[in-house]
Order: C-alpha cells, then sequence, then structure tokens
C-alpha cells in the first residue's frame, strides 16, 4: 500500500488514545504453516520495551502526515506505536512475483484495526474513479475482506490480527491457522524451519529461510557461496537479555560432514575479524564478541555487546548525520577545501590532464613521499578537493619500511572509512574500485597498525584531464581512552 492509507488513518479520533503499556511476546509458531521455506519475524512490543529499542524509536521522525483531502493530521511515531507484532512467511521460492504466495499477520491495538478497517471501506465505498488504490470488498471468503489493487488481498478475521496475502487463497490459509494450529509449525514434527526459531521471549527480530536451490543463489565460488552450499537452512535472532543486546545466527548443514567443515570456516571467518581494520574502537570491540559453536546440525554465532555501547554508538551516529546535514546547510561552496584533520605530511595537485575527464587507465598515477614517521594506533587520511571538475578520485595507498627491500602493504580506498565520499566500480582499479568525492571536499581514513618507524607512502589517485583538484595525506595521533577509572563515553 501507499502513504494514502496513513494519510486516510488521520480522520480516526482514536488514534489519539492508544492502547496502554504493551506486553512482551514470543514468535508465534502456531501461526506460520510447517511447510513454510521463510519466515520473518518484527516484535515491536518487545523491542520498544528494550533499551535499544527505545533510542531507535527515538530516531522516528516526529513527521505529521497530512493530506490535501483531510483536514487532520496523524503523528507517524504514534500510529507506529499501535502495531504490536509482524510475521511473515511463504512456503516457495521464486523470481517471478506472481508465483510468490504466503501471507503477513499483523497485530495491534484495536485503533490499528479501527484504522485499516475505515481505510479499506472508504476505499471500497469510492465510485468516483479518482482514487489512487483500486480497492474492493470480497464477500465469499467467510471474513471481513478487500482486494487492493491485483496485487494484495486484506482481511479482518474475529481478534486481534490484520491478514495480509497476495491471494484469496494465501488468505484462507492463513485465517485456517488462525482458528486452529493443525498444519501449523507449531504442531508439526518435521517443520524444517523450527529448529532455527530461538524460545527466547526477549527476541524482537527473527528471519529465518531454506537456502533456496537455483535462482543463482549457489553459483560462483565466493566464501559466501561455498557457505550456501554447506546449508539446508538458516536463522538470525536479534534481542536482548539483560544488560547484553544479542545476535543468534544459526546454520543447519546438509550433512555431518559438511557441519564440520562449516563450523572450521565460521572460526577462521570469526578470527579474521580481529584483523579488521577500524578506528572505532567500539565497533572492533563489537566485532571480537563473536564466537562460535558447533550444533548437532550445524553452526551456531553467538553476539553479546553491551547494550548502552549500542545506545553510545546510534548517538555518535547520528550527531554526525546532524554536524554533517549542518555543514550542508551551511555550504562553504562546492570547491572550497574543507579543513584537513592531522598534520599534513604531502600536499600535490592533480594538474597532469592526462587521457580523458572520466578514469581510464592511462590517468590512474601515483604520488610518493618518503621517510614519513608512524606510529600504530595513528590514523592516517587521504584528503581531496575537487576543482573545475576534477572529481577527487582515491584507488589505494602503499606503506613501504623507507630504505628497506620489503614488500609494501597496500591499503584499498573502498576499504577505509569514508567522509564526502562514495564507491564507485572500476575494472581496471586496484581491486575494481575506486572512491570519488560527493561534495566539494572529502576524505578516506583508516588506523595504521604496523610497527613505529619510518614508511615510505604511495598514494595512486586518478588526474582527469580537466580541472585542478587538490590532494593531500594527513596524519592524526590516536585520541586519548579514558583510564579504568574513568566513565565510558
Amino acid at each position: 500500500m501507499n502513504t494514502r492509507i496513513l494519510t486516510f488513518a488521520a480522520a480516526v479520533p482514536t488514534l489519539l488514545t492508544l492502547a496502554a503499556t504493551p506486553t512482551l511476546a514470543r514468535f508465534d509458531a502456531a501461526v506460520v504453516p510447517a511447510e513454510a521455506q521463510w519466515v520473518l519475524y518484527a516484535d515491536l512490543n518487545t523491542l520498544r520495551a528494550s533499551a535499544l529499542g527505545t533510542e531507535l524509536m527515538a530516531m522516528v521522525p516526529k513527521v505529521d502526515l497530512d493530506s490535501k483531502e483531510l483536514p487532520l493530521k496523524v503523528n507517524l511515531p504514534k500510529l507506529l506505536e499501535s502495531i504490536g507484532s509482524a510475521t511473515a512467511y511463504g512456503t516457495n521460492f521464486s523470481e517471478d512475483p506472481e508465483k510468490m504466495d504466503g501471507a503477513i499477520v499483523v497485530r495491534g491495538t484495536e485503533d490499528l484495526r479501527k484504522i485499516v478497517q475505515a481505510f479499506l471501506l472508504a476505499g471500497a465505498a469510492d465510485d468516483s474513479g479518482k482514487s489512487e488504490l483500486e480497492i474492493t470488498e470480497i464477500k465469499d471468503l467467510g471474513i471481513e475482506a478487500y482486494q487492493v489493487e491485483k496485487e494484495l488481498v486484506v482481511a479482518l478475521p474475529p481478534g486481534d490480527a490484520i491478514l495480509v496475502g497476495k491471494s484469496r487463497e494465501s488468505l484462507a490459509a492463513a485465517r485456517g491457522l488462525l482458528a486452529s494450529d493443525k498444519g501449523s509449525m507449531a504442531r508439526a514434527k518435521n517443520a524444517v524451519l523450527a529448529p532455527l526459531i530461538p524460545k527466547s521471549a526477549q527476541t524482537y527480530l527473527l528471519a529465518a529461510s531454506v537456502v533456496p536451490q537455483g535462482h543463482g543463489m549457489l553459483d560462483g565460488n565466493g566464501p559466501e557461496t561455498r557457505i550456501l552450499q554447506m546449508a539446508r537452512a538458516a536463522s538470525v535472532a536479534v534481542g536482548e537479555d539483560g544488560a547484553m543486546t544479542t545476535a543468534r545466527i544459526q546454520i543447519d548443514a546438509t550433512s555431518a560432514d559438511m557441519a564440520d567443515k562449516l563450523v572450521k570456516i565460521l572460526q577462521g571467518a570469526v578470527a579474521m575479524l580481529s584483523f579488521a581494520e577500524t578506528d572505532d574502537e567500539a565497533l572492533a570491540a563489537f566485532l571480537r564478541s563473536v564466537t562460535v559453536e558447533k550444533t548437532e546440525s550445524g553452526a551456531l554465532l553467538n553476539l553479546a555487546y553491551p547494550t548502552d555501547r549500542l545506545v553510545q554508538m546510534i548517538k555518535t551516529l547520528q550527531e554526525e548525520q546532524m554536524a554533517e546535514q549542518s555543514g550542508r546547510r551551511n555550504a562553504r561552496g562546492p570547491d572550497k577545501p574543507a579543513a584537513v584533520q592531522g598534520q599534513v605530511v604531502a600536499e600535490w595537485t592533480a594538474d597532469k590532464d592526462l587521457a580523458s575527464d572520466r578514469p581510464d587507465p592511462e590517468n590512474i598515477v601515483t604520488h610518493t613521499v618518503e621517510n614519513v614517521a608512524l606510529a600504530p594506533g595513528q590514523t592516517i587520511w587521504l584528503n581531496s578537493n575537487r576543482h573545475d571538475g576534477e572529481n577527487g578520485r582515491f584507488d589505494y595507498l602503499d606503506i613501504a619500511p623507507a630504505g628497506k627491500a620489503a614488500a609494501s602493504v597496500r591499503y584499498e580506498a573502498e576499504n577505509m572509512r569514508l567522509e564526502h565520499a562514495e564507491i564507485e566500480e572500476a575494472a581496471f582499479a586496484s581491486g575494481g574500485e575506486l572512491i570519488i568525492l560527493t561534495e566539494g571536499s572529502g576524505s578516506a581514513r583508516f588506523v595504521f597498525h604496523g610497527a613505529a618507524g619510518a614508511y615510505t607512502l604511495t598514494a595512486a589517485y586518478v588526474d582527469e584531464k580537466d580541472g585542478h583538484g587538490a590532494f593531500s595525506i594527513s596524519i592524526s595521533d590516536p585520541k586519548p581512552q579514558p583510564g579504568p577509572e574513568a566513565p565510558r563515553p
């Protein structure tokens, strides 16, 4: 549906008196058929009651949705409060949307039901021909139901559920499960997804699926493809346990032998996370918290991280976004350089006017600076400034010990942390990608973890045929970390 359901909801005064405090609930396997091939579940009541959810909900824009046709407005955050949970499922996979089946079961307050019912009734009664949606009432399903365009069927059975499906048949099946759990995942002993569903009442987000055969998903030879080839089904569950936010990824293997291999591959991948390049210590600790254990049929990845730190990460990202938006409002002009972080160790101009005004194998060039003192923990910045169409593209930075015949270490720009820059594909570039400015000035940065000493830095960048873009490399020392008795920021 489009936003007309929200604008029509503005006409319902009961929205202003939404239901009382929600209660926590578990995933209801009784509303999902045993033959389900995929399931998505969101418990917004539990999410709102969690510390992390409280912060996330506070980020929902306080937007009033209005309509030229209606004099009232509806507050979006309050509307979301009327939704308790949503469970979506399907019993097949298809690249053709017309062949996809399944349904969505939405549970919420009485006000939510009244809003949806009023919207559907008004749409079905509108014979002006000017409505954005074609809604017709269905009278042969035995329950209140409506056809929305040719794509959706919405039903309002007795109780607190709202059913949405692609066909009358899928709605009838969903209605049957609501009336009786016979044939549901809760009753069947051989439901393939049932073992992947966590029993915790604190789970607020869940996704489970068999690995679909065909559709090109199992083609290729990358690590993710090899894991899929070993797996029969998988699930991801996110929730809260006390002061910790938890994530649980369970993978069922196709055989016992594949289960052993799967565990070893995942253990190796988790071990590599400790070498991840990031200057965000909280994120680094988050990655290091992942553990892997073997189950009877596959592998289980567990992650538990203090919720207060996640909340702080969210707030920091939000503050950075607000600062960025503020910077755009106080625009410094598209070609005026931003302040460079740290100590500048090299500056140069792209003024060779090579090849073309676009990335080309012949206009990727390098700039080298010798004897740069580096220490572990320092941040290295690649900075650029657009000028007269010179778009400020970086490819990579090579670092090698100064004066020694030692191999250099390459740091791809696309793997760095970007500010006012984005990744673009270029088959001839190192790693097949470059970065390009999205504003007048931008940068890419990463934390150096090598040994202290003197190094030679070689930056690869694009010198286009037009403009005279400015480039530089700068280095900043690590930010002071709080002592053991200092409170966390």
